[in-house]
C-alpha cells in the first residue's frame, strides 16, 4: 500500500498507512490492541486541536497533587481494567496494589529493566527505533540493548519469524524483546 501512497504528504501517508495497518490486525483476529508506543498520533491532532486553540483559565486545583483517595482509585480502576481485558479471575485478577504509576514510558521501560535484566543481559528490539530506549535499557539499567534490522523490502513489517530469527543470532540468550 505504501507504494501507492508517494504522491501525499508525509503525515498523510502515515495516517493512512496505520490505519490500513491497523484494519489487516483487527481483521487477522488479533484481537483488542493496547498501543503503549512511544510515537506522536498524528490521527489525535485534528481532535485534540480545539483544547489548545482555546484554552482554559488555570485553576489553583490544576496545580494541587491528585489525593491519594483518588489515585487508589484510579488503580483499582486499571486493575480492573486489565483483568477483564486479559480475562483474569479469581486468584488471577489484579488489584489496586498490583498497579505503580510512573511518569511515563521511559520511566516504565527503565524499571521493567531493572526488575527483569541484570547488568549485561540483552534485549532485542526491531530497528529503526526511537533513540530513547538506549537511555531506557543501557544508561542506568545496563542492559544491552541489541537492535537487529529486518530483511526485508518493507522495513516496517514486523514478524515473528524476524523476531525469532533474531533471538537465534545472538551469542546469548537475550531476557526480552522490546516490540515498538
Amino acid at each position: 500500500m505504501a507504494d501507492d501512497l508517494w504522491y501525499l504528504d508525509p503525515e498523510e501517508r502515515a495516517r493512512q498507512y496505520a490505519e490500513e495497518r491497523a484494519k489487516r490486525l483487527l481483521l487477522a483476529g488479533a484481537g483488542p490492541i493496547i498501543n503503549l508506543s512511544t510515537a506522536e498520533n498524528v490521527l489525535l491532532f485534528e481532535p485534540l486541536k480545539g483544547l489548545f486553540e482555546q484554552p482554559r483559565e488555570f485553576t489553583e486545583q490544576d496545580a494541587q497533587y491528585v489525593s491519594k483517595a483518588r489515585r487508589d482509585n484510579l488503580h483499582d480502576l486499571t486493575a480492573s481494567f486489565l483483568s477483564d481485558s486479559y480475562g483474569l479471575s479469581g486468584a488471577d485478577r489484579l488489584s489496586g496494589n498490583h498497579i505503580v504509576g510512573l511518569s511515563g514510558v521511559s520511566a516504565a521501560l527503565e524499571s521493567l529493566t531493572f526488575s527483569l535484566c541484570a547488568p549485561g543481559d540483552i534485549v532485542l528490539t526491531p530497528a529503526p527505533c526511537w533513540q530513547g530506549f538506549d537511555w531506557c535499557f543501557q544508561y542506568r539499567p545496563r542492559a544491552k540493548l541489541v537492535k537487529f534490522h529486518l530483511e526485508s523490502d518493507r522495513p516496517f513489517d514486523l514478524t515473528l519469524k524476524a523476531v525469532v530469527d533474531a533471538y537465534d543470532r545472538q551469542p546469548v540468550k537475550p531476557r526480552g524483546a522490546l516490540v515498538n
